[in-house]
């Protein structure tokens, strides 16, 4: 879907990461999703509690997305953007802001 979205193949640039490859962010995004995340800390830490789309139609899946971008946008909007350069979320997914 974010390929269809945003013309981004998450195929070719997501994978698996363990904790210790992933850099030190300042925010930490737990997407809810009713799964267990790894203990990852930063200056700021939020759940955004959203349902987990897996198994569902792609009018479900677009939505999640689209309520993560409108979170991340307002997250950015929110806070200092000079402060905060990287958002992960979940622990799968990072945002660079610069």
């Amino acid at each position: 879907m974010m390929k269809k979205l945003y013309g981004i193949d998450m195929e070719l640039t997501q994978y698996s990461k363990l904790i210790t490859d992933i850099p030190k962010p300042d925010v930490v995004i737990l997407m809810g999703c009713n799964v267990s995340c790894p203990n990852i800390t930063g200056q700021l830490v939020e759940n955004w509690g959203l349902e987990d789309p897996s198994g569902q139609s792609d009018e479900v899946f677009t939505e999640t997305i689209r309520r993560i971008e409108e979170n991340v946008r307002a997250l950015r909007e929110s806070h200092d953007v000079n402060v905060i350069t990287k958002v992960t979320v979940a622990p799968n997914i990072l945002f660079s802001f610069g």
